[in-house]
């Protein structure tokens, strides 16, 4: 990111293909929400048996401009495999949590779910649209598990994006969505029932992410404002 000069930053994850009219599309609608910091687009599965196979996907059927410091509870984020950000809008700090996401030691993912959360709790406004469209390719085999370790390490990871919640001051979190977001994929073969994801994988990171932490010195003002980066400033360590 440091080495874009544009004003609007998009985002694309490696197994995707885009429809013809990707960039089109994002010029156009962010430049309809001129005060939007943040945008989601579709991020819809590619055709494969689904008895087979898992691919992760979130298709946006309607498009909704969300706002206000508590909506990250009624409202559940995008996928930040079709995603894009204003600029001149980002906070102080850096924009991702290196602790959540790919390449982080333990929270493999939540990334964008945290970015979703810390805008609107700053008053800052997201945009969710079906006209930025991609495609995703990247299939997990239900055969040999791997669908199922990637869905565990996805819903462990927003046990811990959660539990950020809780540990900035705001003990509603995202309790309501995490459930929904569960409930919706429990079709999938990839997918144990709710009850069991939720008791295996989110609420131990939750438990993890609250109390791992807990003997180390007292984070400062910094670290604990869901302005900045609240889980890496330094690290996760120094300031939980």
């Amino acid at each position: 990111m440091s080495l874009a000069d544009g004003e609007i930053i998009a985002f694309l994850d490696d197994d995707c293909t885009v429809a013809s009219d990707w960039i089109d599309s994002i010029e156009e609608t962010t430049a309809r929400y001129p005060k939007a910091t943040l945008f989601f687009g579709s991020f819809i599965a590619a055709p494969h048996d689904w008895t087979a196979y898992y691919t992760p996907s979130h298709s946006i059927i309607e498009e909704e401009q969300i706002d206000g410091s508590g909506a990250y509870v009624s409202h559940a984020s995008g996928v930040g495999g079709n995603m894009c950000l204003r600029r001149s809008q980002l906070f102080d700090y850096d924009a991702f949590d290196v602790c959540l996401g790919a390449g982080a030691k333990t929270f493999h993912s939540g990334e964008d779910v945290d970015l979703f959360n810390r805008v609107l709790v700053t008053n800052r406004c997201v945009v969710k649209t079906p006209h930025i469209r991609v495609q995703h390719h990247g299939m997990r085999s239900h055969q040999g598990g791997s669908s199922r370790r990637l869905v565990r390490a996805s819903v462990f990871s927003l046990g811990a994006v959660d539990a950020k919640l809780v540990r900035c001051g705001k003990p509603r979190a995202r309790t309501k969505v995490l459930k929904s977001e569960v409930e919706k994929h429990s079709r999938s073969q990839a997918w144990q029932p709710v009850e069991e994801i939720t008791n295996e994988s989110s609420l131990p990171a939750l438990v993890r992410a609250w109390t791992c932490q807990k003997s180390r010195s007292a984070p400062g003002p910094r670290s604990l404002s869901l302005r900045g980066v609240s889980l890496c400033a330094p690290s996760f360590r120094t300031c939980w």
